[in-house]
């Protein structure tokens, strides 16, 4: 949503834009632009409430499952935690 509202509707398509994110590392935005890309084309299915169980690839994709327990640590998390609350994703 940030980035959304940040965007001038007035642009040509092939202008680019540049969106300040002072607040985003570029390794922080670099995963969540992976993320997104993936979302985008294999979305992640609700997790079901309570949890049926801790291990994350029995909650959802293993894909997604994957990008939290093996491709990041837990301060790189708290990063993207924090950087998706701030950019409203």
């Amino acid at each position: 949503e940030l980035v959304k509202t940040m965007m001038d509707e007035d642009r040509e398509d092939d202008e680019i834009q540049e969106i300040p994110l002072p607040n985003v590392k570029a390794t922080v935005l670099s995963k969540i632009i992976e993320f997104c890309t993936h979302h985008d084309q294999d979305p992640m299915i609700d997790i079901e409430k309570p949890l049926k169980s801790a291990i994350m690839s029995v909650v959802v994709h293993k894909w997604y499952a994957d990008f939290v327990n093996v491709n990041v640590d837990q301060v790189l998390l708290l990063e993207l935690i924090l950087a998706a609350n701030y950019m409203d994703i």
